[in-house]
């Protein structure tokens, strides 16, 4: 299980770092948890995915976020509840990536799982990732 949340992990931090480089709407909207639709693709080492990224926001005092990611042979939901300090930290280390050039998605080496684990942005969605009160996961 921890290979597939690495895996989806992976695809999650390519297409937030698509979304956070090139989409200053999704970002904003993540920021504020203002409801926002981005759909996209993207090709990491040869795989192909398609993914939809959803800022549903508020409920119950926590911002909702929802992301589908349709690989070949796997589709995956991330569900994610951030409460405020957890999207103030998201959104502050996404934005901190943003004018850091050794932390873009064009810089990142994902064969390289040493500079994965050494990249802040990559630790703190994995981080989310694997904690089931803010982010669930399921596979189909």
């Amino acid at each position: 299980m921890k290979k597939i949340i690495f895996v989806l992990g992976i695809f999650l931090l390519a297409s937030s770092f698509v979304c956070a480089n090139h989409d200053d709407r999704f970002f904003t909207a993540l920021r504020t948890c203002t409801p926002y639709e981005s759909m996209g693709a993207l090709d990491v080492q040869g795989v192909n995915a398609d993914y939809t990224s959803r800022v549903i926001g508020w409920s119950n005092n926590k911002c909702v976020y929802k992301k589908t990611v349709r690989v070949p042979g796997m589709d995956a939901c991330i569900e994610c509840r951030f409460s405020r300090e957890n999207l103030k930290k998201l959104t502050s280390v996404v934005n901190a990536n943003r004018n850091n050039a050794g932390y873009s998605f064009e810089n990142i080496d994902i064969t390289n799982i040493g500079s994965l684990e050494n990249n802040p942005v990559v630790n703190l969605w994995l981080r989310y990732l694997q904690d089931p009160t803010i982010c669930t996961v399921g596979i189909e």
